[in-house]
């Protein structure tokens, strides 16, 4: 009982130390000792007690309003310290920690955007224990309702976790950071599951979601597919992974009963796609071309002809725009 009633005196002051940065939206260089000193305050107060929810819940909203107040390498310098702490939870059971997990995933995305590269430091060491927890409660939230994930609150309450976890890959993969976090020495022998984890998610019924995980493929096949390659990425087997298994998986989902090729969430997927096979067509050349009409298009049923006017369609192409306008009237065409 007095633990919570500290925690709560904490929170209090966590939410005065909120409302006055609420009128600032650029660092001032006269405000910055005082900002500094909320900085402190806040992460000691979340220091003495991380794991009490109200107190987490002020933090939060405390540093979403310092991010723009301060110089950057004053609030970066806090994060190896902060970060840990957020990613840490509040210890309790399932609902707790996704109502929990709503909050401190957009702060987290907010840094990413805000910091680029520079906050790979600090997201490093805890970039897979945020996104195990994420689908640890995935799990757990599915095997609390009897194992149904198509009741309504359990869907909507797993993909909106599906949609954190996702969501921090995308802003890792487009600032930066794909080469310096999911490839570090810590990271690096968990990226096929990471990956992994992607390439189940195109086929999920959430457009918007199959979207996010083919956008982030698209992304890697840009970053990673370069000479020379970034430092800890082996371009070969990124290679391999991205037509072996990626472009089927995304083609794959296209061709699901479910999938609306019309409709606008599904209209930008197939573009996305089509990006995706555009970059590896770039990458590596005509073995790619050979490797889809071969291979990857017979797999999915595609007949010959058409695989063979798929395969035509990057021959002196700027981008994948003929690609993408076949197999949208493919698509369409069912």
């Amino acid at each position: 009982m007095q633990g919570d009633s500290v925690g709560e005196r904490l929170a209090q002051q966590l939410a005065y130390l909120a409302t006055a940065s609420k009128g600032t939206s650029r660092p001032q260089p006269h405000l910055q000792p005082l900002y500094r000193r909320a900085l402190e305050a806040s992460v000691a107060a979340l220091a003495a007690m991380p794991r009490h929810p109200a107190v987490r819940a002020r933090f939060v909203t405390a540093l979403h309003r310092l991010v723009p107040c301060l110089h950057k390498e004053v609030l970066l310098g806090s994060l190896p310290a902060v970060l840990p702490l957020l990613v840490g939870g509040t210890g309790g059971d399932a609902s707790d920690e996704v109502k929990d997990l709503d909050a401190v995933a957009p702060l987290v995305n907010q840094l990413v955007i805000y910091f680029d590269a520079a906050i790979a430091p600090a997201l490093d060491p805890v970039l897979l224990p945020f996104l195990h927890k994420t689908m640890l409660l995935v799990s757990t939230t599915i095997e609390e309702s009897g194992g149904d994930a198509t009741v309504p609150h359990v869907a909507a309450t797993v993909s909106s976790l599906q949609r954190h976890c996702l969501m921090l890959l995308h802003h890792v993969v487009n600032h930066g950071l794909a080469a310096a976090v999911l490839a570090s020495d810590a990271n690096r022998p968990h990226l096929s599951t990471v990956l992994g984890v992607v390439v189940a998610a195109v086929a999920d019924v959430d457009p918007l979601l199959a979207k996010l995980c083919v956008a982030i493929l698209c992304a890697l096949a840009r970053g990673w597919l370069t000479t020379p390659p970034p430092p800890g990425v082996d371009p070969a087997a990124v290679a391999t992974f991205l037509v072996a298994d990626a472009l089927p998986a995304c083609l794959r989902a296209l061709l699901a009963p479910s999938f609306k090729p019309k409709d606008a969430n599904g209209a930008r997927q197939v573009a996305e796609v089509a990006n995706l096979a555009f970059g590896l067509y770039r990458a590596l050349g005509p073995t790619f071309v050979a490797r889809l009409v071969g291979d990857v298009l017979p797999r999915l049923d595609f007949p010959p002809g058409l695989a063979a006017r798929l395969g035509a369609c990057f021959d002196g192409q700027a981008n994948g725009a003929a690609f993408e306008a076949q197999l949208r009237a493919c698509l369409e065409a069912r």
